[in-house]
């Protein structure tokens, strides 16, 4: 659909969240992130600045975008919860 361009951010590095660049601006997009290996990435995506030691922060801006995760891979975020 025009209107409606998802996002499937698929992981595939050990630490970190891959987002394909060309679809950062997206309408919609969400993001599938499983996995214990990609909880240090989460924290950081989730909890860090958002600059350019973490790309995929920047999606913490979007208007639009639904995150994804399993318990393993929110571990480290849900620490820094009160």
């Amino acid at each position: 659909m025009k209107s409606r361009t998802l996002l499937l951010a698929t992981v595939f590095a050990l630490a970190g969240v891959t987002l394909a660049v060309g679809n950062i601006a997206a309408q919609e997009k969400f993001c599938v992130v499983p996995g214990a290996r990609k909880a240090m990435a989460v924290k950081a995506m989730l909890s860090g600045p958002v600059d350019g030691s973490c790309p995929a922060s920047v999606s913490r801006r979007h208007p639009a975008c639904t995150l994804y995760l399993d318990a393993e891979s929110a571990s480290l975020w849900l620490e820094t919860m009160p």
